[in-house]
């Protein structure tokens, strides 16, 4: 008969290969043996912890292993799985603590460096991921997961080419990787390096097309893409990323209404990390300050820095309730949400970098809506309702978004209205006193080939023009400057403009002739900005959210007519304004007078036209007993 440690032991042994099989019942079963044998083992609890975590109980997987690391606190894989279920409850802070366990016992695993990676990134902490992927590139230098994540630490760190040089290196050790070609390919568009970016470009969009799945969302917005591929692309995004978050290993469920809540004004959340000084903040600041509380009771609800910018005091101040859930995993800023009783979430992220959807996933509020942040589908089956306006999204795009589409009474923002700035001059911001300025002020990703030849055009066609650009990063001016020179047109006539205050850089509307928008990504918060200061524009719209956004406040503002619908027109709408002064004249005095009755910049009758529209989401919400 064999002894009791001899069939312990091999209980043990068959059920860690039953665990490696995804045989869980076979596991389940041989764990239970085991532990009539000996209830304290710690590879017993080792093995129960793994079944725990394919099972998805991350609590009972939690618990095992910390069985595990206190009686044998020397045990490397104890902590670094304990690590693992910690992240996985996105208890960041926890996870490092065990991660950091794991190097102290074993300073060679690359895994555990890049984990740490992870959650250094994920706690913006750049200095100590971009250490840690390091270190576990040093161990294992072919890994391209960890190249590419480098890559985005060092992106946002500034560090461009340094960035790319590692998305280059993952995609030759995998040339398959798709976070690396998507990061790669958005990269050079914010440099507006272009000699290699057509193949990449037809690259992303076949893997999409394939299912190939991994592209974010967002960087599918500034390429020639349609509304259904961006829907297949957020779909398959969310089904692979976004898991709905567990505290007891069952699914949590949606939140239904509470009748003995219900009464007084409707608590309406709103979610974000840009409650800072990003253009998100500037778009909603005077529509919070300008709610009825009597209707609306409004909280904010930040997973942001607070940069202690003017914008973030306003927003402290006009929410009804501000609240930090920066610390807070998905599960816990979802229970404070539901704690709070909020009947209508509203989410002003989407799909864009450093989103949290998965406190959505949850469905912490009975109603959940989006609005701004992402111009696109969200792709998520918990999201119920997006925000837009007849033009932007027309109801016929319904098929290619996931959350049912509903329309604002007139546009689907309000343009912020600010102090006009004092008067100006060209000689100011380093221009001639001559001479026809087209400007654009788009973020520099937003700039492609096939418009940037269309301004190469029209300098030629108009003598003596300039073309005034935004200094996005420092690699912008050579290269598109480099463009120039190829298309026949000196360097000298591209101005590029730096960043400086929001208020200030109103200013430059005074002295531009001619606002010019992109093509993929039309202008948002820019094109209000043109058109407060008075600034003639001209746009080109196509089939998606994103490039008809100019042309839905454009036509707000009265000026459909300089809404192309091609590039071929969109040149032509631009030759004309530029070749007519007294017409571009016209124009200014017609927006100047219309500051005060445009529905583009009526901050109150907008936030009447939101309140209703959320409170009739609410009452859909009663009507039908969800």
């Amino acid at each position: 008969m064999p002894k009791p440690k001899d069939k312990l032991l091999r209980l043990l042994s068959r059920a860690g290969k039953h665990l490696e099989q995804s045989d869980l019942p076979a596991a389940e079963a041989d764990l239970k043996r085991a532990s009539g044998i000996s209830p304290n083992h710690p590879q017993l609890h080792f093995l129960w912890g793994a079944y725990h975590g394919l099972q998805g109980n991350l609590n009972a997987a939690e618990e095992a292993f910390r069985r595990v690391v206190r009686a044998k606190p020397s045990f490397a894989p104890g902590w670094y799985n304990l690590g693992h279920i910690l992240h996985q409850q996105d208890r960041i802070g926890e996870a490092i603590e065990a991660y950091e366990r794991v190097v102290k016992l074993n300073s060679k695993d690359p895994l555990v460096y890049y984990n740490l990676g992870l959650a250094w990134q994920r706690q913006e902490d750049l200095v100590r991921a971009e250490e840690a992927y390091r270190q576990s590139l040093a161990i294992a230098p072919t890994n391209p997961d960890a190249l590419n994540n480098l890559g985005n630490v060092l992106k946002n760190s500034g560090r461009l080419e340094e960035a790319v040089s590692c998305y280059r290196q993952a995609l030759r050790l995998q040339p398959g990787h798709t976070r690396a070609l998507s990061s790669l390919t958005h990269q050079l568009q914010c440099m507006c390096a272009w000699e290699e970016l057509a193949p990449l470009i037809e690259r992303v969009l076949q893997r999409v097309e394939s299912g190939g799945g991994h592209i974010p969302p967002f960087a599918l917005i500034a390429l020639p893409s349609t509304p259904a591929l961006q829907h297949r692309c957020a779909t398959e995004w969310v089904q692979e990323n976004v898991e709905i978050p567990v505290s007891t290993g069952a699914t949590v469920e949606p939140m239904v209404r509470d009748a003995s809540k219900e009464g007084g004004p409707l608590r309406v959340g709103f979610v974000s990390s840009d409650f800072c000084e990003h253009v998100v903040a500037h778009l909603i600041a005077d529509v919070v300050e300008a709610h009825d509380p009597a209707r609306l009771e409004l909280s904010g609800y930040s997973f942001g820095q607070n940069d202690g910018s003017e914008i973030r005091s306003r927003l402290v101040s006009g929410f009804d309730r501000f609240v930090d859930i920066r610390k807070k995993s998905h599960a816990e800023a979802g229970a404070v949400i539901r704690a709070d009783g909020i009947q209508v979430l509203v989410d002003l992220k989407g799909l864009t970098q450093g989103n949290r959807m998965p406190i959505f996933a949850a469905h912490p509020a009975p109603v959940q809506v989006r609005w701004l942040g992402h111009a696109g589908t969200s792709g998520a089956p918990f999201c119920d309702y997006i925000l837009a306006d007849s033009y932007v999204l027309p109801k016929e795009q319904q098929p290619f978004y996931t959350e049912e589409i509903v329309h604002l009474p007139s546009v689907y923002q309000v343009c912020r209205r600010v102090a006009q700035p004092g008067m100006t001059t060209r000689a100011d911001h380093g221009l001639p006193e001559g001479g026809c300025v087209f400007c654009c002020f788009n973020g520099s990703y937003k700039i492609d080939p096939a418009v940037f030849a269309v301004w190469m055009e029209l300098l030629k066609e108009i003598p003596e023009s300039l073309l005034w650009l935004l200094e996005d990063n420092p690699h912008v001016p050579p290269h598109l400057r480099a463009a120039a020179e190829e298309a026949g047109i000196s360097a000298e006539r591209l101005i590029f403009a730096p960043r400086i205050d929001r208020d200030q850089h109103l200013q430059r509307y005074q002295v531009a002739d001619i606002c010019l928008d992109t093509l993929y990504v039309s202008a948002c918060a820019t094109t209000g900005d043109a058109l407060w200061q008075a600034c003639p524009m001209v746009t080109c719209v196509g089939e998606t959210f994103a490039s008809r956004a100019a042309g839905s406040l454009m036509r707000t503002a009265g000026l459909s007519e300089w809404v192309a619908s091609d590039l071929a027109e969109y040149r032509e709408l631009a030759l004309t304004l530029a070749r007519d002064e007294a017409r571009r004249l016209q124009i200014r005095e017609a927006l100047q007078a219309s500051r005060e009755t445009s529905p583009l910049f009526d901050v109150q009758a907008f936030t009447r036209h939101l309140e209703d529209t959320l409170l009739g989401l609410w009452q859909r919400s009663v009507d039908s007993g969800g």
